[in-house]
Order: C-alpha cells, then sequence, then structure tokens
C-alpha cells in the first residue's frame, strides 16, 4: 500500500491523525484513554446526585436543657390555682344555698308517722322529726326519754308500723349531754326509722327496752359499759367487756386513762 493510502486509512479510523507510526500510536493511546476517563451517564447522575445533597453535617452541638421553672414563678402558679380553686368552690356552695334540695321521697311516710304518733300518744312524744340525707334518707325521730318506752312498744305492736326488729344501739357523747341512737326496722312494710332518745350528762339514764327488743340486752350492757349509761328496768346492767372493778367508762370524752393520771 503506498503512502498516500497507508494515510488516508488512518485517517479515517484515528479522527485524521498524520505522522509516523509511532507518532499515530501515541495519539491513538491517548484518544482510548480519554474515551475511557470520560464519564458515563450513571456516573453523571451519581455525581449530581452528589452535588445536590448537601454533605451529613457530623460537628457535634451542644445540648440545651429545657429552661426550670424559677421557684417565684412556680409559687405564683400554685397560689394562683388555689385561688381559682376557691373560687369555684364558692361558687359551687353559692349556688348551692339559691337552689333548694328537692324534697325527699321518704318525707311524706314521715309525716304520716308523726301524725299517728301524735294522735295516739299525744303531742309531747315526738321532738324533732326529719330525714337524714347522709344515711339514704332515713327517717329520724328525736323523742322525749320520758316516753320512750310506751313509744317503743307502740312501733312495736301497731300493724301499720310493725318495727319487730331492733338492728342496733349506739351510745354517743357529745360533750354536754348524752345521745342512744336505735336503728329498727320493719320487715314487713320494709321501712327503716333511726329513734334518738338525750340524756343528762350527770344523770345519764334511759328506760331499758329489753322487754320490747330482747335483742337490746347485750347493746345497752355496752353502752353503760363504755359510756356509763344506765338503762333503768334493764334485767342484768352490768359490764359487758371490762372487769367490774375498772375505773371510769372509757367512751366518755372526759374519760382519763391510767398513764395520764400517773
Amino acid at each position: 500500500m503506498s503512502d498516500a493510502e497507508d494515510k488516508k486509512v488512518t485517517g479515517s479510523e484515528d479522527k485524521k491523525v498524520t505522522g509516523s507510526d509511532g507518532e499515530k500510536k501515541d495519539v491513538t493511546d491517548q484518544l482510548a484513554q480519554e474515551r475511557n476517563a470520560k464519564p458515563g451517564p450513571g456516573a453523571r447522575a451519581s455525581t449530581a446526585a452528589q452535588v445536590d445533597s448537601p454533605a451529613s453535617d457530623t460537628t457535634p452541638r451542644p445540648q440545651t436543657a429545657s429552661p426550670r421553672p424559677q421557684p417565684e414563678a412556680a409559687g405564683k402558679a400554685v397560689k394562683e390555682a388555689k385561688a381559682a380553686a376557691a373560687r369555684a368552690g364558692a361558687a359551687r356552695a353559692a349556688k348551692a344555698e339559691e337552689t333548694p334540695p328537692e324534697p325527699s321521697p321518704k318525707q311524706p311516710w314521715l309525716d304520716e308517722l308523726v301524725k299517728t304518733i301524735r294522735q295516739r300518744l299525744g303531742e309531747g312524744v315526738v321532738e324533732e322529726a326529719v330525714i337524714n340525707r347522709l344515711s339514704e334518707d332515713r327517717p329520724t325521730l328525736t323523742v322525749n326519754r320520758e316516753r320512750w318506752l310506751e313509744l317503743a312498744r307502740f312501733l312495736k305492736e301497731e300493724p301499720k308500723l310493725a318495727f319487730v326488729y331492733l338492728s342496733d344501739i349506739v351510745g354517743v357523747d357529745y360533750g354536754t349531754y348524752f345521745e342512744v341512737v336505735y336503728h329498727l326496722v320493719s320487715i314487713a312494710h320494709r321501712e327503716h326509722l333511726t329513734v334518738k332518745v338525750r340524756t343528762d350528762r350527770e344523770q345519764a339514764t334511759v328506760p331499758s327496752v329489753v322487754s320490747v327488743w330482747p335483742g337490746a340486752n347485750w347493746p345497752e350492757r355496752e353502752a353503760y359499759d363504755l359510756l356509763g349509761i344506765r338503762f333503768e328496768g334493764h334485767p342484768d346492767l352490768r359490764r359487758i367487756m371490762l372487769p367490774e372493778n375498772w375505773v371510769g367508762h372509757p367512751l366518755r370524752k372526759d374519760y382519763e386513762q391510767y398513764d395520764e393520771i400517773i
């Protein structure tokens, strides 16, 4: 092949590179290196992504603690909360005073009971008649101590009442007087009744109702043992828990314990 033909072929394959064979080889190698070094589409995309997304910041930053409430601010908040609660309580109390309570469903029954007692036994028996709202609307009578035994028989024997069951007797020391509380149940009529009998503190005596409700025997002895209330007509009035030589009655408000005396 002539030199002219050789140059023509080399120029078409190596972009018209001219020169000797050594020079042609050098130029061809350089072009191959440039083609290999030129990034493809995937490489260009990866490079662009690296440029667009900022590098993660690994620089340590100081941690800032949440601000603590100052003592003055905390105290002020507590005072404001207490004041708000007090205002709300006062508002509820004022509303309760303005709104009268609804009548108890037991009030008609109590009114009829008092009417019946006064018709049968007179006006001087019942001293007070109320509904105890704190005890499931329990009808409650405060009666004359001297007429209590008579009323007890009537409450049990009257068929319309029939309070045949005495569930409990409780003695209470109010400081200036004693009160004996009787809890009665009418099984036939499904009614409950509380009867209170007051007595003087210095001469604490109440008629015994053991003859009406035999179950009153031990509760009356207990009230005598712990409070010193004497039940007139009791068949066996003596201490039931403490020894007979015990000094005083432990549930009285003026009771002095032995170690306090020493």
